[in-house]
């Protein structure tokens, strides 16, 4: 049936069905008054053979989305006649009901969401007043433009696509762009709907406002993933993605490394100038490292003062060459707070993927135990892991040698030596001793500390070995001791770990020496213990706890290595020692670097201002020996003055 043939249909129904209700009337309830029924009947009527009509031709029951068509907004226009305000009784002369075609416009234009009709070219033909509204624009922004003006960059090309297949049931995170160029995040969804039913067809769009749920959700995803104080990446993060990556690279040849970055002498600046201090020189350091860095790499912070960078497509050579430039960069940045200034170093470790190290697991294990390595070598350094270096390989320098650690804890391999110090320019003092360990092996080789004591740092055993040193010197010193020396005669040094006091804690350390003492009624006049600077720098709350307590019971108490920081001087006042002893790096730069010269004889200065006796280290060669002693040095140590030896032969030499 065409557009407006049915109407005359219609309209004969309707007249039928009044003239019925009038005989019906007057027959059956001649006293009652029955008023529009029969118009209701008409239009009730009317109603069903509009829907049959349209359900049969494959119109649609509800289109409002539809572009304005002369003829489908008559027949639209003529319909709604339909819905009208009968008048009382019948008279009077049927209104036409709001319900038009302006009506309907007016509907959509109200719509909470925003509404776009795109036809089959992609262009916009029609949108609503929400629209305009999201997107800040004038109808002539958007009237019959390509639907990519909505969309910012590429946004759009799920739309563009061949293959779009809209439904109502998906939407799409999009990004429209307003008029004036500010991005709003919508989901956007779509569906097709047909106008003429011959396969022309249009897009319907709709799309609601996600600002603030992408807020939420950046934030959630922010807090789940960045570290709040740096604005780094997190731990969580950086393993997420580095195992992404690694995962690509079954299909690969590329190396990728791993960096763990471990900040010395940060705890000074939190204990002297309180956290808010500390936080401030975390972001600092954080800005300054990120700047090394390739827009690729992830950092991230994964403790209070560590940090770790994971480097794709990075073999260990390029690695080093990274790790170097951060450690440079972290040495030379001073930080200030309020009148003080503060210098930090910074301890690598890198580790490279191979066949045994494949996943982030591993690479964070490895690059841990070289950077507890690096750090336990004093800091300040950069170290690669070496799995041809762990304990149970049967190849390397270190062959097999954390076995016999343990196995010396319990037997006899191990042994003490000494080390007599000299007297240059004090005399009435007492006679100074070094104690150092030796371990001897099952064919009497002997083998130095420096040989297994990075072993003992990377598997948590300093703590046990300080403790051993100290309870055999305790143990031995009346049977061999006391025969060669009278009471405050002689003092005797025993070097303490930093890794000593992090583990025991300086109190618990203190009520260990202190039982010691008391139970082999050892004179603690004759007893000093010393800790290297940067270790006592980056301990700085503990390793004061702990020479007050020394203190307490007598003891002496000596830094060990001193100048070897840049920032020396500024503790060396706060740092309570007996003796400084100064590092042999520079101790042996005096003869040939004027430099070299005037900065052992200023902390010799300072020292003796402060009350305290300078110790030179490994002094080599008479050249040095008299610069110290014109000097005014106190005491010189090294192989020159005495090497290391049993207690007897050292005694038996002396006396």
């Amino acid at each position: 049936m065409g557009g407006k043939a049915q109407y005359p249909k219609i309209l004969i129904v309707c007249l039928l069905f009044i003239s019925i209700q009038g005989i019906i009337r007057n027959a059956v309830f001649p006293d009652y008054d029955l008023g529009n029924i029969g118009f209701i009947f008409a239009a009730f009527a009317g109603v069903l053979i509009f829907l049959y009509n349209n359900l049969r031709q494959g119109r649609h029951l509800c289109p409002v989305n539809m572009p304005p068509d002369i003829e489908y907004e008559e027949d639209l226009k003529t319909n709604l006649l339909f819905f009208t305000t009968f008048g009382t009784e019948g008279k009077g002369e049927p209104e036409k009901s709001a319900l038009s075609g302006k009506y309907m416009a007016n509907l959509i234009a109200n719509i909470s969401e925003a509404l776009f009709v795109i036809d089959e070219n992609k262009k916009i033909v029609m949108f609503n007043s929400a629209a305009k509204k999201l997107l800040k624009c004038r109808d002539e922004y958007l009237e019959g433009k390509p639907i990519d003006v909505l969309f910012k960059s590429n946004c759009c090309n799920f739309f563009l696509s061949d293959n779009f297949k809209p439904t109502v049931e998906k939407s799409y995170d999009a990004d429209l762009i307003t008029e004036a160029g500010e991005i709003v995040p919508v989901a956007f969804s779509c569906s097709i709907m047909e106008i003429d039913g011959k396969g022309g067809f249009h897009y319907i769009c709709t799309a609601r406002d996600m600002t603030e749920t992408r807020k939420v959700q950046d934030a959630l995803f922010k807090q789940a993933n960045f570290d709040s104080l740096t604005q780094l990446y997190n731990r969580c993060y950086l393993e997420s993605k580095a195992s992404e990556i690694l995962a690509e690279r079954r299909i690969t040849t590329n190396h990728h490394s791993l960096l763990m970055i471990d900040l010395d002498h940060f705890k000074i600046v939190n204990d002297t100038c309180g956290h808010e201090a500390g936080d401030q020189l975390l972001r600092h350091l954080s800005y300054i490292m990120k700047e090394s860095l390739r827009n690729s790499d992830i950092i991230a912070r994964v403790g209070g003062d560590e940090f770790a960078v994971f480097l794709p497509c990075t073999d260990v050579k390029q690695a080093t060459i990274v790790a170097e430039k951060i450690k440079s960069a972290i040495t030379q940045y001073n930080f200030t707070w309020e009148g003080k200034v503060f210098s930090v170093g910074a301890s690598i470790g890198i580790a490279e993927t191979d066949e045994n190290i494949n996943d982030i697991r591993l690479m964070h294990r490895a690059a841990d135990i070289a950077c507890f390595i690096a750090k336990g070598s004093g800091g300040s350094g950069v170290m690669v892991y070496n799995d041809d270096k762990e304990p149970s390989e049967t190849t390397g320098d270190e062959l097999n040698l954390f076995p016999l650690i343990m196995e010396a804890l319990e037997s006899d391999s191990f042994f003490l030596v000494y080390q007599p110090v000299a007297n240059i320019n004090y005399t009435g003092g007492p006679k100074l001793f070094e104690i150092y360990l030796r371990l001897r092996l099952k064919d009497g080789t002997v083998i130095p500390s420096s040989a297994f004591i990075s072993q003992a740092y990377r598997y948590n055993m300093m703590s046990k070995i300080d403790q051993w040193v100290i309870n055999t010197f305790f143990s031995s010193f009346h049977e061999r001791i006391m025969p060669f020396v009278g009471p405050e005669s002689a003092l005797f040094s025993i070097n303490i770990s930093e890794a000593t006091l992090s583990a025991e804690g300086s109190k618990e350390f203190i009520e260990f020496i202190e039982r010691g003492l008391n139970r082999y009624n050892v004179p603690p006049e004759m007893i000093c213990f010393e800790i290297k600077e940067n270790a006592a720098i980056s301990n700085f709350i503990e390793v004061s706890d702990f020479e007050a307590g020394l203190r307490t019971l007598g003891c002496k108490f000596a830094l060990d290595d001193f100048g070897s920081s840049f920032s020396s001087f500024s503790y060396l006042k706060f740092l309570n020692a007996d003796y400084v002893k100064i590092d042999g790096t520079l101790i042996n730069d005096i003869s040939e670097s004027p430099l070299g010269c005037t900065m052992v004889s200023s902390i010799n200065e300072i020292s003796h201002i402060l009350n305290k006796k300078t110790i030179a280290k490994q002094v080599e060669g008479k050249d040095v020996f008299d610069g110290l002693k014109s000097i005014g040095i106190d005491y010189c140590q090294g192989y020159m003055i005495a090497e290391p030896d049993t207690i007897e032969n050292i005694m038996n030499k002396m006396y």
